[in-house]
């Protein structure tokens, strides 16, 4: 990810001229995040992982011991959807920070050089360099392995069924497929609501810190996807079905009212309320575009973010396709009202690399950028966009959509989907943070 400076986002109205100057006093209103990896959506006991997965779970005699935290458990378990468990896992991104995936055992593995890295009860195996556990008996081993006598080692026998699992043991499952996307959050009861998209319906979760949820209910909420959420007196959603946009209204964030076109043609909202209306904007006809509902139903304001005005001849180049956006009322460091909005877009970032003498194009892929407005019109981009852009090896550049950002518990968390730098192959939500000072 490119560091950013941290600069004052007290932007003038003056278009997309990216000379427009950075006026009002420093500060951090932009920083670099730092990438805090997968979310835990937990439906139940079940946490939800990529959709090209097949449902994981372990062979398991012991009951499971409920926790909170990660201290709560033993030293090869994780606390996941608070139960204490040896993590399954399809990729390293699954694991914690100091782990690995082992792909052989589908497990996360505490990485090691000696013995003395891993706990008393543990030794480090030579050449995986990963920490593992003897036995004599079950009650050596943790939740979700089990003693092979035999060999004397604690091991995890992965399963999707009882048919592969020992007698006396059942198949616990632990990672179920899903398609997740589109979170729309919003901080309240010193909580985090999270409501998304989960394999074409709307769902809600909740969490305490913002980066572990439980789906809270367990059922749908409604048929549709993209959802954008604003609460005033009640909670007004905007949702995406069959190409057009449609609004739900509720007491409680749960039960909705019947569901009632808004605006046709239409997809990826974000919402905001401006005293007794809503601002809508959307992506239309491939742009950003403003709408305004007073009370009287939506008007078509302007456009106000397209792909060319995007692509920069330095930092972001060749931009084709403008995807998910979120807007947030936001202020300067100076205390002046701005309108953030968030967007991603598919573009080159890094420049042609020379492999065996000759230059390489780098892929183009999707990444997070920020424009700010002080009218809610006219939008000035941040200079130094985009402001979010994993690099995993140095030139591979996987794709960051479906933006969101909240301010909770001293922190900016930015929500966002991962995929393939084409935007295809799911891979589910997750978290980077930076922080508010």
């Amino acid at each position: 990810m490119r560091a950013i400076s941290l600069l004052s986002l007290l932007l003038c109205a003056c278009g997309f001229l990216r000379e427009s100057p950075f006026s009002g006093r420093r500060s951090a209103q932009v920083a670099p995040f730092e990438d805090l990896g997968p979310l835990e959506i937990c439906d139940g006991p079940v946490a939800l992982s990529s959709s090209t997965i097949a449902p994981t779970g372990w062979c398991v005699v012991d009951p499971v011991k409920k926790c909170d935290r990660d201290s709560d458990c033993q030293s090869r378990e994780h606390c996941q959807c608070s139960e204490c468990r040896i993590a399954p896992c399809t990729s390293n991104a699954a694991c914690r920070k100091n782990e690995k995936c082992s792909f052989d055992d589908g497990r996360c593995d505490r990485v090691c050089q000696i013995d003395a890295d891993c706990s008393q009860t543990e030794y480090c195996v030579p050449v995986q360099n990963i920490c593992r556990a003897h036995c004599k008996s079950a009650s050596d081993c943790q939740y979700g392995e089990q003693c092979r006598v035999a060999s004397g080692e604690c091991v995890a026998i992965v399963c999707s069924d009882d048919s592969v699992c020992a007698v006396g043991a059942s198949c616990t499952l632990l990672l179920e497929p899903a398609s997740l996307a589109h979170p729309a959050p919003l901080v309240e009861h010193e909580q985090v609501t999270l409501w998304l998209e989960r394999d074409g319906a709307v769902w809600r979760a909740q969490s305490r810190d913002g980066e572990k949820f439980s789906l809270e209910p367990r059922h749908a909420l409604l048929s549709g996807g993209a959802p954008a959420i604003a609460f005033g007196d009640r909670y007004t959603l905007l949702f995406a079905n069959a190409g057009d946009l449609y609004r739900a209204d509720s007491a409680d964030g749960i039960a909705f009212d019947a569901p009632r076109l808004a605006i046709a043609d239409a997809s990826l909202p974000s919402l905001l309320l401006q005293g007794d209306g809503l601002i809508a904007y959307l992506l239309q006809g491939g742009e950003v575009v403003r709408y305004v509902d007073s009370g009287g139903g939506w008007s078509r304001a302007q456009s106000v973010l397209t792909p060319s005005t995007v692509t920069d001849p330095t930092y972001w180049r060749s931009v084709d396709a403008l995807g998910a956006i979120f807007v947030e009322h936001a202020q300067d460091g100076a205390g002046a009202d701005l309108t953030r909005l968030w967007f991603s877009a598919h573009g080159q970032e890094s420049e042609s690399s020379m492999q065996f003498g000759a230059p390489v194009p780098t892929p183009p892929d999707f990444s997070v950028g920020l424009a700010t407005s002080t009218d809610g019109n006219t939008f000035s981009l941040y200079p130094y966009n985009p402001i979010f852009d994993r690099t995993l090896e140095f030139l591979d550049h996987p794709s960051e959509l479906d933006p969101a950002v909240i301010e909770f518990q001293g922190r900016r968390l930015l929500y966002y989907r991962r995929a393939a730098p084409d935007g295809s192959g799911n891979e589910n939500l997750a978290v980077a943070q930076s922080p508010m000072d």
